[in-house]
């Protein structure tokens, strides 16, 4: 058991893994508005009528954005929200999808992780700066760490 005063080593954070980008390099984000300007600036912007989610193809974007309103599970609730297919409907429905994207690609992650530093050769704690990049306690050294490391359950 930790005594109290490294209690503060079992702390989590929250960051957000794009939807689109998980099976590859994952793209991380410490704040969703920063998930949000990333989907749309590279996967919204290459839109040709695919549906990102299950692959399905159309003849134009009024295809897609029917298919949209079809599916009700929610990955395709995340990607309505990220495709801007709300825009015209009432605040209520914005605030549901909003909900739903925010809770589909929140991740919690370790705020602090013990590992052999390569610098200074000691096994000591690291801390999380941004996305997954920590740096070492005692020598200031940074490294980026896997998401399969550092994701808590």
């Amino acid at each position: 058991m930790l005594s109290s005063r490294f209690k503060h080593y079992n702390e989590i954070d929250v960051v957000y893994v794009c939807p689109y980008c998980r099976n590859k390099d994952p793209f991380i984000a410490d704040k969703f508005f920063g998930l949000t300007a990333h989907v749309k600036r590279i996967h919204v912007k290459n839109n040709d009528c695919k549906c990102p989610v299950c692959g399905a193809t159309f003849r134009s974007p009024l295809g897609l954005h029917r298919h949209f309103e079809a599916m009700n599970d929610a990955d395709h609730l995340t990607a309505k929200f990220f495709y801007g297919l709300n825009q015209h409907r009432n605040s209520r429905l914005k605030q549901m999808l909003r909900t739903i994207a925010y809770s589909n690609t929140k991740t919690y992650v370790r705020r602090w992780i013990t590992l052999k530093c390569p610098n200074c050769n000691i096994v000591t704690f690291f801390m999380r700066i941004k996305r997954l990049i920590y740096r070492c306690k005692k020598c200031g050294y940074t490294i980026e760490i896997p998401l399969s490391e550092v994701k808590v359950i």
